[in-house]
């Protein structure tokens, strides 16, 4: 959704496995999990070697009149899953730091750059994408989640009996009819006032807090609004939404 310039729906999160000795399995296992929730999902691979290779934006091809579509470039409804664990220490070209570049237009403004070499033009998307990191990640979110496992877990049998749980209890099939319905609910502000007093409360009590983060608390409160059925903002789930950002902040 947007407003003006201004887009107030999608939340990245990145998914830090800095403390996860098994980062492999545990991508594989939450891979396997979410693929049966969303329509579809495209593990990118994000290594120095990969973002080198070729452009991630779309180009038109003039020889076979035909526009060559990259991995970002999918069909609406597809969760982008960037991986970064395989990263490793390198340089990146100027065709990498160019792909740096458009998938951060991608995440921020939602918007993919066409490259019609003789010139580039940017067109709205709707992108959902989750970061996956083994340390600070190179692509921006908007939530770093420190993800810590037992030194004893198993992670391949813990994701595999998680699957066949859930299979056998039919939860993804009502989890993927929640979401489908969350993705269609209509939502407003509505009291206005409250939303404003409730800035000023946040800012008073915090200084640090810039447009951003205010930016940020409004958008999780709309997502924890709809999560709970709601069709506009109430204060219980602005003040949720700041609960929420000051406990991963202490855990990070």
């Amino acid at each position: 959704m947007r407003r003006s310039e201004l887009v107030l729906g999608p939340i990245t999160v990145n998914l830090n496995l800095k403390e996860t000795e098994d980062c492999e399995s545990c991508v594989r296992g939450l891979e396997q999990v979410l693929r049966e929730i969303v329509p579809s999902i495209s593990n990118l691979p994000l290594t120095i070697d990969y973002l080198n290779k070729r452009p991630l934006a779309p180009t038109k091809n003039y020889e076979d009149e035909e526009l060559v579509h990259s991995d970002i470039s999918t069909q609406p409804g597809t969760l982008l899953m960037l991986n970064e664990c395989g990263m490793s220490s390198g340089n990146l070209t100027q065709v990498g730091m160019k792909n740096i570049e458009t998938m951060r237009l991608l995440m921020e403004e939602q918007k993919l750059e066409f490259d019609y070499q003789f010139y580039k033009k940017d067109f709205e998307v709707e992108a959902n994408c989750i970061v996956v990191s083994k340390g600070k990640t190179i692509l921006p979110f908007d939530y770093s989640v420190l993800v810590k496992s037992d030194a004893d877990l198993n992670i391949e049998e813990y994701y595999q009996r998680l699957l066949d749980t859930a299979r056998g209890s039919c939860l993804y099939d009502k989890i993927r009819s929640y979401l489908i319905s969350c993705r269609s609910s209509a939502y407003e502000v509505g009291d206005e006032d409250m939303v404003q007093n409730f800035i000023v409360e946040s800012r008073r009590a915090n200084e640090k807090l810039g447009i951003k983060e205010l930016h940020q608390l409004l958008v999780l409160a709309r997502a924890l609004a709809i999560a709970h059925g709601s069709t506009s903002c109430k204060k219980q789930y602005l003040d949720e939404a700041r609960e929420m950002i000051k406990k991963l902040q202490d855990r990070n």
